[in-house]
């Protein structure tokens, strides 16, 4: 064996870098530490959904931890002997392979807790080969950046992507599909290969020996040469010693950091996570502040000052009780540990000869990882002995012994190259182009540490160090930070953070508070009490189910020490198809104000959908409002009355809101409701409907920010969708409507059921509805009415909304600054109107093909997965992979239109055409939908201003293209939370509706990216992001394949004919399940002529069912009286054979025409109120009493009256099933799981 001792440090190797090379690795580092970091949070969150066990989630972690102790002596002695740019790439492919055998494990359902805990090993153990090597290659391509630079380059970018991006974004994902986050890393692997494929390095003349002389003597003997190198290094062993004593410290306080933000500082879990991304900002401070230090002060006096700054930090933080002190003294930790990595990863470099570089690294490796378990250990035993405090002041003690032990050494003993320069050692360097993977962040290592990352290490949140190709050291280069891609990158990047931020406000849900928090709060656990006693079953209105539930809520809020009533009435519905008529029974309770100035109107619903269990819809919100009136009634009177509405007959037609305003005498301008509202099973709470002077209402949101946008107004507002607060508006009160949104896949299916109701909607729901009752409980509310409209939108927490009348000028502003920026980027040279011309014609094109190719994924999936259909509203029960593919879909699209226009224009002319783009779509949207212009108002304000900026920077500054992409920041803060919501709301098949936001955002960013891409690389993203878009669509196939816990949803109804007793199955087409095909054949039947309310589909899927009993009509003529050509004919409508739900009359048009009829006191207008050809007047009884009830008609004409009754009951008839349904299949939401009966009369 050669020796290696005078071989030269890596330092020392001075080589051409390739052109471009260091910022392919930085931009690969960041690919990386994106995917990495979202794989680690999803890793973890997986393994407790898994098991619940802790042992299990900490085996997962350890699997993760033992190949730094186990292998990663020996990879070291392996990465001195290979071809170390080949290894990086085949390492790369090695982990895509595990990867992607992960993600089809999970698509397949095959993953437990030993899947998780052996991907973790592999991923582990190839790193430690990975990590060595790729330090020794960044040389290559490094150039004459200092050492401390180029490693802070890539530390800022990967921690950037890591821990601000990469971990929420890992968590989201994961909500949306499991296997997306682990697809997501996988695809970095490829994305990396791709940034570096273009750099070439020259080959070395000679090279080490070849890896297949390895045997287990030569890997023993050459790891314990490096070992003894290590040792006999007194520096380096000092600093690996400390280093190792500094994680120690930090992962003994990280240990019970969670512990002591919840019980010592009171944070709760958000002020937890809040916490550990101040730590992360310092460490990204202390990443950024690096370089200056090292310039400043050198190396070891840089060491010196970030040792002897984390003792008092630790001392403050285990002293105070106050959260942002605590945040702000470990932030400095944060910043001191970064500022250690820089440096200690630098001194490695400089003091460790190139041949020995994987050997000493994998010793100090060992030595910095092995102590972390031993401080988490140490942590957890000192705070079970002396409090959470302990551990701070532990971490304190040992830290102020290493700075000491740190001043021993002498200041410079690191700013100069230790080992002589001897020639080269020969390493064999391929001429051809690799890929190399970036070290992974530092909890890869030691996730317990969580933050800030392991110090010192290499493998650490640091990326790959890289090394001065000279010695000593040249300076930094003057204002690094106005080179590279940085600058044009800066803004795109900004606004990928300010997209993820509020994409997750819009989804991210409070956890539930215990049924053992304070009395003044909302407590989903004690509110979910109240949805299991009422969501038992279904309970429709008119069953016996929904009297029981009724009766229930009467018990309830006479416990809460209120008065209820039960108040009966009948509402009617006689304007919009078939005139109804329904007999409700609301409950009220009220909390007397002490002096009120208005009223309180706290609106839910009790009754269910035919088949749904209606946890969500609504015993949600009426669950919300018992324990509202709960905690009200806990604290001191409120200055209003609170009234506590729970309606009957909502689902049918809002007959229970009808009856309320008809019999109400309270002052309706001085009434403000608060409906609560569900058209699903999870997701954030969302105000998506105000009254009359919302300028006054939205200040009730001001304490708990629910998602809120005054397009979801507009919108509502043009749709045929009623809920009771359009009822009661119209009735002249004012107000705010809730409602829970995600999981439409349940919605008024058996799915809507205690199973599916997520406790975290419920605690949003009532956190917020609570605030917001509480602040008008306490304001005026004689004038609430009168105050002006607004636009509004929340964004990260917080409500922003300005008067509706700034709209429109707004709008004509936005324009004029886009036109005056224009002209002065024209004046000064910067862009040509032709160029922009041309560019702004392309972009409707990029929009129109993206929404087709949105427009295409349903029909192609529902082909594919013809169950599908099964969803009334549109959409399975995991639509993220597929929103997913739309999105990613709708990139490809703009990025072949911004690498298309790149080539011919310039940034300011693409951003100008943009702008102008923003500017129009803000003018016609402040016409047409004023709650909308928002959306592109400040977008094109802000184009308009980075326009004017750029047009005055010289055509050579790099920062020219990051004021040409001002626009995008805006932009995707404020669409990145309508298009989630826009996923949520809208079906599938209406997938193309969000995405012309997508593309006008990412075309405000794109064409910067594309500029500074080869073609080659252009052609390989577009074709990457091809793929994942077909990866994506393809992942929700298998991800929302029929189960128990995901049943295909099919229609099936009985059907019996009254008058000849034949009786039949009929399904209305959509769904497909093996068990369906049983009692309904491929031909198809018309059923309107027996069952009017059966006209949509024309033709249905018909078989022979068995002719049970099931409530049936019954008419019968009480008398026939005649005033001129008119006869009033008296009708007793009743039932037999049991209670039906409803009862519907149509009458045919060949027969006597109605002029008018009477039911329940209520006249209904006669004529046509149906558009059919046939039976073209109908009157639908709901909740009929169970004698039955009197019906008049004036009829007109001596024609015989000619009239189809029809029974509708919840449910089938017991033994008409001869199959039972199995449990991977349930009721759609539209006609399905009912009974219908019809006879026919002539008078």
């Amino acid at each position: 064996m050669r020796s290696t001792d005078t071989a030269p440090p890596v330092a020392e190797r001075a080589k051409a870098p390739a052109p471009g090379g260091f910022w392919r690795l930085w931009a690969a580092t960041t690919a990386s530490g994106l995917g990495d970091g979202t794989r680690i949070a999803a890793m973890a969150v997986y393994a407790a959904a898994l098991s619940g066990d802790p042992l299990h989630v900490a085996l997962v972690a350890l699997a993760g931890k033992l190949p730094w102790t186990c292998v990663g002596l020996f990879t070291g002695a392996l990465a001195d002997r290979v071809d170390r740019w080949r290894t990086l790439w085949i390492c790369d492919v090695a982990r895509a392979v595990v990867m992607a055998c992960l993600v089809v494990l999970i698509v397949t359902g095959h993953v437990g807790i030993a899947v998780l805990a052996v991907v973790s090993f592999l991923l582990t153990s190839i790193a430690t080969l990975a990590e060595s090597l790729s330090q020794a290659v960044v040389p290559d391509v490094a150039g004459p950046t200092s050492l401390e630079t180029a490693n802070s380059r890539l530390m800022g970018g990967q921690l950037l992507f890591s821990e601000f991006l990469g971990a929420p974004l890992g968590t989201a994902l994961f909500v949306l599909g499991r296997p997306l986050p682990f697809a997501l890393d996988t695809l970095t692997f490829a994305v990396s290969a791709v940034l570096v494929c273009g750099v070439r390095v020259p080959r070395d003349p000679g090279g080490p020996p070849r890896a297949g002389d390895l045997t287990a003597r030569s890997v023993l003997r050459d790891t314990a040469e490096g070992v003894r190198w290590l040792w006999h290094r007194r520096e380096l062993r000092t600093v690996c010693l400390l280093v190792g004593l500094l994680n120690f410290s930090v992962v003994a306080v990280m240990g019970i950091a969670v512990l002591y933000a919840l019980e010592v500082l009171g944070t709760g879990e958000r002020g937890y996570g809040v916490l550990l991304v101040v730590v992360a900002a310092g460490g990204l401070a202390g990443v950024l502040a690096a370089p200056r230090v090292t310039a400043q002060l050198g190396r070891g006096r840089a060491l010196r000052v970030a040792f002897a700054l984390c003792p008092v930090p630790f001392v403050v933080a285990g002293c105070t009780s106050d959260g942002p002190v605590a945040a702000v003294a470990l932030a400095v930790v944060g910043a001191s540990m970064s500022l250690v990595t820089v440096v200690t990863v630098s001194v490695r470099q400089s003091l460790v000869p190139t041949a020995l570089f994987g050997r000493v690294n994998g010793g100090y490796r060992l030595v910095v990882n092995g102590l972390s378990p031993l401080g988490s250990l140490a942590g957890g035993v000192t705070a079970s002995a002396w409090g959470l405090r302990a551990p701070f002041f532990l971490a304190a003690a040992v830290l102020a012994v290493a700075a000491v032990a740190m001043l021993r050494l002498p200041p410079g003993a690191f700013d100069a190259p230790a080992a002589p320069q001897e020639p080269r050692s020969p390493r064999p360097m391929g001429d051809t182009t690799t890929s190399t993977r970036p070290p992974a962040p530092a909890r890869t290592e030691d996730p317990s540490t969580a933050a800030p990352a392991t110090a010192g290490d290499g493998g650490s949140a640091a990326a790959a160090a890289v090394a001065d190709p000279a010695a000593p050291p040249p300076p930094a280069p003057r204002g690094w930070w106005r080179t590279g891609p940085l600058p044009r990158l800066l803004v795109p990047l900004l606004a990928a953070v300010a997209a993820t931020v509020t994409a997750l406000g819009a989804v991210t849900t409070p956890d539930p508070l215990p049924a053992s928090a304070p009395a003044g709060t909302f407590s989903a656990d004690r509110a979910h009490e109240h949805v299991a006693a009422v969501a038992g079953r279904p309970h429709h209105v008119g069953t016996a189910a929904n009297d029981a539930v009724r009766d229930e809520l009467v018990a309830r809020f006479t416990a809460l020490g209120l008065t209820p009533r039960v108040l009966p009435g009948t509402g009617a519905d006689t304007e919009s198809g078939a005139a109804m008529v329904g007999w409700t029974r609301n409950i009220a309770a009220t909390v007397p104000g002490t002096a009120p100035t208005g009223r309180v109107l706290v609106v839910a619903h009790y009754d269910s959908a035919e088949t749904s269990h209606g946890a969500s819809d609504d015993g949600l919100g009426v669950a919300t409002a018992l324990e509202i009136a709960r905690a009200v009634t806990a604290g001191p009177a409120p200055r209003n009355d609170i009234t506590f509405l729970l309606t009957d007959g909502e689902e049918p037609g809002m007959l229970g809101a009808r009856a309320f305003v008809a019999a109400d005498r309270g002052a309706a301008e001085s009434t403000v409701v608060l409906n609560l509202e569900a058209r699903g099973t999870s997701g954030r709470a969302v105000m998506f409907q105000t009254g009359s002077g919302d300028s006054e209402l939205l200040a009730a949101l001001g304490d708990r920010v629910p998602v809120a946008t005054s397009l979801s107004d507009e919108i509502y507002g043009m749709l045929p969708n009623d809920t009771d607060f359009t009822v009661l508006r119209d009735a002249g009160t004012t107000g705010l409507n809730f409602a829970v949104i995600a999981g439409s896949a349940n919605y008024h299916t058996p799915r809507d059921s205690l199973d599916t109701l997520s406790r975290d909607s419920l605690q949003d729901m009532g956190e917020t509805t609570l605030a917001a009752t509480r602040h008008l409980a306490r304001a005026d509310l004689g004038g609430v009415a009168d105050g002006g409209d607004s636009t509004y939108f929340s964004l990260a927490g917080l409500l922003v909304r300005y008067p509706a009348s700034l709209v429109l000028p707004g709008a004509l502003l936005a324009v004029a600054g886009a036109v005056a920026a224009l002209v002065a980027a024209r004046r000064r040279g910067a862009l040509r109107l032709r160029a922009t011309a041309a560019v702004a014609a392309t972009l409707p094109l990029a929009l129109l093909v993206a929404a087709a190719a949105g427009s295409a994924l349903w029909p192609a999936l529902t082909w594919l997965r013809p169950e599908w259909t099964g969803f009334a509203l549109g959409s399975p029960y995991r639509p993220g992979p597929v929103a997913l593919a739309a999105v990613l879909s709708a990139a490809v699209v703009t990025w072949v239109w911004a690498v298309r226009v790149r080539r011919r224009a310039t940034g300011p002319e693409v951003s100008a055409a943009v702008t102008v783009w923003l500017a129009l779509c803000a003018v016609l949207t402040a016409v047409v939908l004023p709650g909308a212009s928002y959306l592109f108002l400040w977008p094109a304000l802000a184009g308009a201003g980075g326009l004017a900026v750029a047009a005055r920077l010289p055509a050579a500054s790099p920062w020219r293209a990051a004021a040409t992409t001002a626009a995008v920041l805006p932009a995707a803060a404020l669409m990145a939370p309508i298009v989630v919501l826009l996923f949520d709301t809208v079906p599938l098949a209406l997938v193309a509706v969000p995405l012309p936001l997508v593309v006008l955002c990412l075309a405000a960013a794109l064409p910067a990216a594309a500029k500074a891409v080869s073609r080659r690389t252009a052609r390989s993203l577009t074709a990457l992001g091809t793929l994942a878009a077909v990866a994506a669509a393809g992942t929700a196939l298998p991800l929302n394949r029929p189960d128990a816990a995901h049943p295909a949803q099919v229609s099936l109804v009985h059907t019996r004919d009254a008058d000849t007793g034949r009786a039949l199955w009929a399904s209305n087409g959509t769904g497909r399940s093996a068990w369906l095909e049983r009692y309904v054949g491929a031909g198809t039947t018309a059923l309107e002529d027996r069952f009017p309310s059966l006209d949509e589909p024309a033709a249905w899927r018909t078989g022979p069912a068995p002719a049970v009993p099931s409530p049936e009509p019954r008419l019968t003529v009480k008398g026939i009286t005649r005033h001129g050509d008119v006869r009033r004919v008296r009708l007793h409508v009743a039932t037999v054979h049991g209670r039906a739900a409803e009862l519907a009359l149509y009458a045919d048009a060949q027969g006597a025409p109605v002029v008018r009829a009477t039911a329940a006191g209520h006249t209904v207008p006669g004529g046509a109120n149906r558009d059919a050809d046939r039976w073209t007047w109908g009157l639908l009884l709901t909740a009929p009493p169970a004698t039955g009830t009197e019906v008049v008609l004036d009829v007109r004409g001596d024609r015989p009256l000619l009239l189809r009754a029809v029974a509708l009951t919840p449910g089938l008839p017991a033994g008409s099933l001869t199959v039972p349904r199995p449990r991977d299949v349930t009721w759609s939401a539209q006609d399905a799981g009912v009974s219908l009966v019809s006879r026919s009369y002539r008078w």
